[in-house]
């Protein structure tokens, strides 16, 4: 088992061998949902490591057909249908008229803590912080939508955190990239785990005199949040053409 890719296999071993699985057979089948977004693209990567997904439009951009869809409000008002799906991804830059929706935040409670992962970056951010305020504290006033989209661009070194993915990337650091402003910027984890952490910049554009100054913070880069028997991953990096090797990875 790693997150939500189980899978079980029966093999004959006899005495004294040691028998190695091939790698193949240790993925499983996993239903996933990718929204699509104006700013990020998971699905490549997912495409690369040859993971299949159904592709929600969900993106502020005009899909193939030139129609701008509302595909993943419907989703996400229908519970039957998300629950058919082990991962959603939610892409930055996604259509978010929605993101102050009580049903369709309820809902992604639901589908968390009923076992569902979601997967969300940078100004996505709101598909963490509706359901879970308890999970981090982000920049801004979290009472105000999109008030946290305040990142500054520039690389920022991340220090990692997490034992495992400090284990699979094989290092300590990891040099993150931000190559548009505005990106969502978390203060302080609250019930969140800190899997990624690093000095960075930001606008603060609720300072008392309106100067709208440059501030500087230590602040979780990624994180990861448990919910009853679901997780929320996010990260306020994405999957664009700004990708690092370490981002990739």
């Amino acid at each position: 088992q790693k997150g939500s890719f189980t899978t079980t296999i029966e093999v004959m071993i006899s005495a004294n061998e040691v028998l190695k699985l091939a790698t193949n057979e240790c993925v499983g089948d996993v239903d996933i949902a990718v929204v699509t977004g104006q700013y990020d693209n998971i699905q490549s990567i997912l495409n690369r490591l040859n993971i299949p997904f159904d592709e929600i439009h969900g993106s502020f951009a005009p899909s193939s057909d030139g129609s701008v869809s509302t595909d993943h409000i419907e989703l996400m008002r229908d519970p039957a249908r998300m629950a058919s799906y082990d991962i959603i991804f939610f892409n930055c830059g996604m259509e978010d008229s929605w993101s102050m929706d009580s049903n369709i935040i309820q809902n992604l409670k639901d589908y968390v803590t009923n076992g569902g992962s979601i997967y969300a970056s940078d100004q996505a951010y709101f598909v963490l912080e509706g359901p879970f305020p308890e999970a981090a504290d982000f920049v801004g006033n979290d009472d105000e939508p999109w008030n946290a989209n305040v990142g500054s661009m520039g690389h920022v070194q991340g220090d990692i955190v997490d034992g495992a993915l400090k284990s699979a990337l094989g290092k300590d650091s990891a040099d993150i990239k931000y190559d548009l402003d505005a990106w969502a910027s978390v203060e302080v984890a609250g019930e969140a785990e800190t899997l990624i952490s690093g000095t960075f910049e930001f606008i603060d554009m609720n300072s008392p005199d309106y100067d709208y100054s440059v501030q500087t913070i230590t602040g979780p880069l990624a994180v990861r949040h448990t919910a009853g028997e679901g997780v929320v991953l996010y990260t306020t990096f994405h999957n664009e053409p700004q990708l690092t090797e370490d981002m990739d990875n």
